[in-house]
Formats: structure tokens, C-alpha cells, sequence
């Protein structure tokens, strides 16, 4: 069999300069990983220090890309105590989980000389538990989840309210409402066509021992039992003359391993494993050399070397090193290189039985793996196609000046729709002053649903107005997931147009989950909308939902 040619990159150190109280810390990062290291988790990791003259700790605190010579590996272990979590990250949330319910998306753009756009897509009915709304950032880079607080329980919202809340996380940032199914629709397709989760995942699978001087000696290693004993754990083995299913690059013939793992969230991933004892140099070279995850499973008793993995190339990025103990029992360690942010899930120092070690090892490298198209080198290949895409849709969705086209209202207020909404505009109390000569106002109110709308009469030079009318909203063709009701109130002006007075919204949703079972009547607070005009006081309105064959029930 042909020797291995080591490939010609910057050799991995593991590195005792950045090693502070017990913990290595990776710098420049925004979220710093300092995970607790004891002697006994370096058991199995050969530690290569540098001379004090070398120029590495200078750099550390200027550069994830060190100086041409070095990179540094990072060995990530979680602290004794911790709860082992096999959370599956870069899951689909909007799709899963945001879509199912009441939500709005926001559009956001940030730089100055590039624009980037974001989808901040936030959840209409505040979560109690958490005491905010729950959050979802979709951008090229992938999507992640946050919480918008709020100081007290919310039972009601509206898309202005949480607007200025994502204007004071993102004061720098242009920020607006896109109301319309399509572009939730079209959005569920960025995650679909461009997933952070990978439906599958091929990982190269080397033995080695402490005494191999470079990778090339670890493919002519003969697998002992032990080997063999691990790999079927890991999978079983597939004719590929035959198999029709994820192939991981493989040929047409021959045969490999396979998984059919299922992930946390439920769902399955396609596991392939390259087995370096299974192929020659050039499947050693285009196919080990090519994965991003790697498992090192050490034979011997020594100390396993790191810099091994610099001879596959500058592709693999996520590393696993495996060692048998005996009796089904096994000890895991991982390492990656320095430019990969942290992922989950935090391993604490144990013994794990060979069933554990399987999640744990295919739940870290899928997360790792998945990290892996967020940082750089291999970034570029995952932000291009997806950063295309989203920009593809912000162009349909561009930002609308405010129109003032006025509503068009119905002189009949008769409904012959079979489920009925029927709102009771009451009074008003403590009203904005907009007549500044008589200090009082003149207010009348637009109530809409979908494309109907209503206007109620105008109550003349009074703050406290008393309406007492009755007006009913077919909803036989409205969605209520994508609709509010509307309430927005101006002040008649005998010349010039009206002035605005505040405005109330409530999703529908929310509003017949909670007038199902009876009349609901509430006083309700004007707020502010895109105008700078004074607004104050409050709306008493009452809310009967009808459907004369069926009683329905919403969830929220």
C-alpha cells in the first residue's frame, strides 16, 4: 500500500499559554467558550507546548488566524455536574413551530457599505413564563432565538408594541413590519432549501495509535476487535451495490456503514462512515480528506496526538477522539479548530456505555458539523446561497411609506356571514386634546377587520365621548392567524384632515380565543402609531364572537 503524504498546513498545538485556571478560553469570539479541563480529561490528549520566544501568544489576543505557522486547536469538555443535554441544534423552528401560530415578521438591514438583511419573526401573544415574546433571527448566517422581556404580563399586543421593542435592541437598524402570508410562506423555504440542521452527514472513522508520527501511519494500522466492536455500535454495514438511500460519496459497489440516527427533535439523520481500514490511499485522500467530522479511536494506552488530524487537509474541522476501556464502556473526547464557535452539547468528564457514546458522538459532530457553515473557512458556501436567497426575498418585500388613502367604509352595517364578530364601541375616557382654541376634541373611530371597515359618528368637543354602536365584521373568509382587529381614532377637523387620536390592536386570534365562550369587554389604551402626534386615553369596547352550527376554540 502507498505511504501517505501529509498534507502541507499550519500544524495544530494545543497550546499551554492559553490555559488559565484549569480552563482554555478561545478570544476573539462573542461567545467565549471556558470549559473546565481536570488532568485526568488530558489523560488521553497529547499536549504540545511552545517555546516562550515563539510569536503565538502575542497573536492570541489579535487574530483567530494566528501567524502562518500555527493554529490552534480548541478541547472542549463541559463542567463535572452538568446534565447531559442532546439537544440537536440548527432545527427549524419556523417552520416547526412559528408558522403553526400567530406571528409577525420584521425586516431589518444593517451596514453601511453592504447592506444586510435580516426576518426578526416574533410571536403576537407574550409567553408568561419567560415574561417577553418569543423571538426568531433568520439571516444568512443561519437563524437563532432570543426573548424581547416586557416588564409586566401582557394579555394582548399588537405588531407597534413589539416594533419599538425590536427598535431598542436594534437602535442602528432600519427596521419594518411585513404584513402578508406569502412572505411567511416564502420564508419557510429559505430553511428549507438552505438548512442549518443537515438531513445527513458523512464522518471518516481512522484507528491510531500514541505512536503514530502522522496520519499516514493510522491508515496502515490494522483494526483490532475492539475497532470492529465500535464501529457496529456506531452503525451497521450496507452493500452499496444495492443500497438506494445516502450514499456519503460512495461508489457504486462495495461496502460501508450506515446509521439511521434519531436526532432529539425527532427526526431522523443519515449517517455514512468512512472507514479508513475499508478503502485505499485515494478513498483516503478524496473521502477522509473531505469530511469535516473525523473520529480518531485510539488502540493503545498512550496519549493521543492532535496534530495527526493536520495531515487530512484543511476540510476537516470537528474532531472526536474515542478510547475503549473495556466492558462496553468508553471515554470521549472532542477538539475542533479554534475558529469554530462553540456548540453544543456540553460533555461532562464520565465514562459513558457504548449506546450513551453513540448520541453523544453523532449529537456532537451534527452540531459541530453544523457550526461549521457559520465560520470560516467553509462559511462562504453556506452564507452565499442562503445570503442570495433572503435578499431575493427582501426585494419583493421593499419598505412602503405610510399611505394616506382614506378607508372605504360601509353605510350598512348588516351581516349575513355565518360566523359573526360584533363590536360595541362604548365611550372613550381621557382622550387627547386636539382643539387647542376650545381645549377638547371632536372623535369619531375607524374599526376594521381585513379588507371591512366601519366609521362610527363623531362625538363633538369632548374627552369623554359616549358612543353606544353596534358594529358586526363577517369573518367567513377571514384567516384568523393573519388578521387584526383594528380600532384607530381621529379627531374631526371641519377643515384639513383628521388628527389622529391613537389606535388599538388586538389579533384576532387572541381576540376570539377570548370572547368564544361569551361577551368580552375591556377598556382598552390608545397607542401610538408611525406619527408623531400626542396620543392618551382610553377605549371601552365590548366583543361578542357568534357561530350559529359550531362552537370553536382557539389555541394560543
Amino acid at each position: 500500500m502507498a505511504q501517505w503524504t501529509p498534507a502541507s498546513v499550519p500544524p495544530l498545538v494545543l497550546d499551554l499559554d492559553i490555559l488559565e485556571n484549569e480552563k482554555f478560553q478561545l478570544i476573539n469570539d462573542d461567545d467565549p467558550v471556558t470549559p473546565r479541563l481536570t488532568e485526568d480529561d488530558l489523560a488521553i490528549l497529547q499536549v504540545e507546548t511552545t517555546p516562550d520566544s515563539d510569536p503565538l501568544s502575542s497573536h492570541i489576543e489579535d487574530s483567530l488566524i494566528l501567524d502562518g505557522e500555527y493554529t490552534t486547536i480548541l478541547v472542549e469538555h463541559g463542567e463535572a455536574g452538568v446534565d447531559l443535554d442532546l439537544t440537536i441544534e440548527g432545527t427549524d423552528y419556523y417552520s416547526q413551530v412559528f408558522m403553526k401560530t400567530r406571528h409577525y415578521n420584521y425586516i431589518g438591514s444593517k451596514g453601511s457599505e453592504e447592506i444586510e438583511h435580516f426576518v426578526v419573526s416574533v410571536m403576537a401573544i407574550p409567553d408568561q413564563e419567560v415574561i417577553g415574546y418569543r423571538a426568531l433571527q433568520t439571516s444568512k448566517r443561519g437563524h437563532s432565538e432570543y426573548i424581547l422581556p416586557i416588564r409586566e404580563e401582557i394579555f394582548t399586543s399588537d405588531s407597534i408594541t413589539i416594533l419599538r421593542k425590536l427598535q431598542d435592541k436594534f437602535p442602528n437598524n432600519d427596521l419594518y413590519m411585513v404584513d402578508d402570508e406569502k412572505f411567511s410562506e416564502e420564508l419557510s423555504r429559505v430553511e428549507i432549501e438552505h438548512p442549518q440542521r443537515l438531513p445527513a452527514m458523512k464522518i471518516g472513522l481512522i484507528c491510531c495509535n500514541s505512536t503514530d508520527e502522522n496520519v499516514g501511519q493510522s491508515f496502515l494500522n490494522e483494526p483490532s476487535e475492539a475497532f470492529w466492536e465500535f464501529v457496529n455500535l456506531m452503525g451497521h454495514e450496507i452493500d452499496l451495490d444495492t443500497w438506494t438511500k445516502y450514499r456519503g460519496d460512495m461508489g457504486a459497489s462495495g461496502k460501508t456503514y450506515y446509521d439511521e440516527f434519531i436526532a432529539s427533535d425527532g427526526n431522523t439523520l443519515d449517517v455514512i462512515y468512512h472507514l479508513a481500514p475499508m478503502m485505499g490511499p485515494e478513498g483516503h485522500r478524496r473521502l477522509i480528506g473531505n469530511d469535516v467530522a473525523v473520529i480518531f479511536f485510539l488502540e493503545d494506552d498512550g496519549k493521543f496526538d492532535p496534530t495527526l488530524a493536520t495531515g487530512l487537509g484543511t476540510v476537516p474541522q470537528v474532531f472526536s477522539v474515542v478510547k475503549p476501556l473495556g466492558n462496553n464502556q468508553y471515554k470521549v473526547n472532542f477538539f475542533n479548530n479554534i475558529n469554530i464557535k462553540k456548540f453544543g452539547p456540553q460533555i461532562p468528564p464520565a465514562h459513558f456505555d457504548g449506546e450513551t457514546l453513540k448520541n453523544i458522538i453523532l449529537t456532537k459532530m451534527h452540531n459541530g458539523y453544523s457550526m461549521t457553515k457559520r465560520c470560516p473557512p467553509l462559511a462562504r458556501l453556506f452564507y452565499l446561497p442562503r445570503g442570495a436567497q433572503i435578499e431575493d426575498l427582501i426585494e419583493k418585500y421593499p419598505k412602503q411609506a405610510k399611505k394616506n388613502k382614506k378607508k372605504k367604509t360601509k353605510k350598512k352595517n348588516k351581516s349575513i356571514g355565518k360566523v359573526k364578530l360584533d363590536v360595541k364601541l362604548i365611550a372613550g375616557q381621557d382622550l387627547a386634546v386636539k382643539d387647542k382654541l376650545s381645549n377638547t376634541s371632536d372623535p369619531f373611530c375607524i374599526l376594521t377587520v381585513g379588507e371591512q371597515s366601519y366609521k362610527s359618528k363623531v362625538i363633538k368637543n369632548k374627552l369623554d365621548p359616549i358612543w353606544g354602536e353596534i358594529f358586526t365584521f363577517e369573518l367567513d373568509d377571514i384567516n384568523i392567524y393573519y388578521n387584526d382587529f383594528t380600532l384607530e381614532c381621529f379627531d374631526w377637523n371641519r377643515v384639513g384632515g383628521s388628527d389622529f387620536m391613537g389606535e388599538i390592536v388586538v389579533p384576532l386570534e387572541v381576540l376570539l380565543s377570548t370572547c368564544s365562550e361569551g361577551n368580552f369587554q375591556d377598556w382598552h389604551r390608545l397607542k401610538m402609531n408611525e406619527s408623531d402626534s400626542h396620543v392618551q386615553g382610553e377605549i371601552l369596547i365590548d366583543f361578542s364572537y357568534t357561530e350559529p352550527k359550531r362552537k370553536v376554540s382557539f389555541k394560543f
